[in-house]
C-alpha cells in the first residue's frame, strides 16, 4: 500500500515524510496542506449539480508534522451557491489553516456560447521530457530538505525554475493525499495549486525567497487525470511583498487560474 501525505488516525490525520515542506523541517508544504482542506470539503459534499468554482486557501500559521483535526461548516446554502469552509487545527485547537469552496449549480444552456480564446489553450506535451523534482539551478540551491512533497512529487520542466520569477511544468503527485483513499483530480489541482509559488520562485541570493501566504484557485471546469500543468510568473516588491499568477491545466487544456499573496522569508541551509 501506498503510504500517502497523511495517514487517518482516529480523529486525526497524521503527516508522513511525504508533507514535509521547504521552509523547515519540522513544517508542512503549502500542498499537503491544501490538499487535505480540499479533501475535507469534497468528503463533506452533499448535494448534487453543484460545481466547486474557487477554492480559497488561507495558510494561518506554519503546519507542523503533528497529528492535525479538521471540521466543514456550511456558511451559506442557497438554490445557485454554496459557501462551505473548511479548517484545520493542530492538537491543542489552534488555527492553522482555513479554507472555502465556493459551489455554483450547474446550468445547460439552450446554445453553446462563444468561448474566450484562452479557454482553448494547452500546454506544451510532457512526453518524452525527463521526471525531475523542484530544485533550482547552480549556486541558487542551499541544502536541502531530502524529504518532503517537492521530494517526492514528478515533475516534467517546459521552461523557467531558475529562481527569476518564471516557472512552466507539469507535476504529479504519486501519494494518495490521505492514505488508503483515491485522490480526486480536483483534490490533486488544490494540491498542485501550491507550487505556482515553487516554479516562479523570486530567490535572493541564498538567504532569502518568497513564501506563499494563501492561494486562490478559480476553476472552469472539473480536473482530470493525474498530471496538472501550471505556467506561473511572480512579481516582489522592496518591501518584501509581491505575487503569483498562474494559469492551471490537465490532459484536456486550460481548466483554470491560480493566485497567491507572497511575502518574504528566510530559506533553510540546514
Amino acid at each position: 500500500m501506498s503510504e500517502g501525505v497523511f495517514v487517518r488516525e482516529g480523529g486525526f490525520y497524521r503527516p508522513t515524510q511525504h508533507s514535509g515542506g521547504p521552509w523547515s523541517p519540522d513544517t508542512l508544504h503549502g500542498g499537503p496542506v491544501a490538499g487535505l482542506l480540499a479533501h475535507t470539503l469534497e468528503d463533506a459534499e452533499d448535494r448534487e449539480g453543484f460545481r466547486w468554482s474557487r477554492l480559497q486557501f488561507d495558510l494561518l500559521r506554519p503546519v507542523p508534522r503533528a497529528p492535525l483535526s479538521a471540521t466543514t461548516e456550511v456558511v451559506r446554502s442557497g438554490r445557485r451557491l454554496q459557501l462551505r469552509q473548511a479548517s484545520l487545527w493542530d492538537e491543542e485547537g489552534r488555527l492553522l489553516a482555513r479554507a472555502h469552496a465556493l459551489s455554483v449549480a450547474e446550468q445547460t444552456l439552450a446554445e453553446e456560447p462563444e468561448r474566450h480564446p484562452e479557454a482553448d489553450e494547452s500546454m506544451p506535451s510532457r512526453e518524452g521530457l525527463p521526471t525531475t523534482r523542484l530544485e533550482f539551478a547552480g549556486d541558487l540551491e542551499p541544502a536541502r530538505i531530502s524529504t518532503g512533497f517537492a521530494s517526492m512529487i514528478e515533475l516534467r520542466r517546459i521552461r523557467g525554475i531558475e529562481g527569476k520569477g518564471m516557472g512552466c511544468a507539469w507535476v504529479r503527485i504519486p501519494e494518495p493525499v490521505v492514505r488508503g483513499v483515491p485522490t480526486s483530480p480536483r483534490v490533486r489541482a488544490a494540491a498542485s495549486s501550491d507550487f505556482a509559488n515553487g516554479l516562479s520562485q523570486r530567490l535572493l541570493g541564498t538567504e532569502f525567497g518568497f513564501i506563499n501566504a494563501d492561494i486562490t484557485v478559480h476553476l472552469f471546469r472539473e480536473p482530470a487525470g493525474e498530471w496538472m500543468g501550471i505556467d506561473s510568473s511572480s512579481d516582489v516588491d522592496a518591501k518584501g511583498l509581491g505575487w503569483v499568477s498562474a494559469k492551471l491545466f490537465d490532459d484536456r487544456g486550460r481548466l483554470g487560474s491560480i493566485h497567491q499573496c507572497l511575502l518574504v522569508a528566510p530559506r533553510y541551509t540546514g
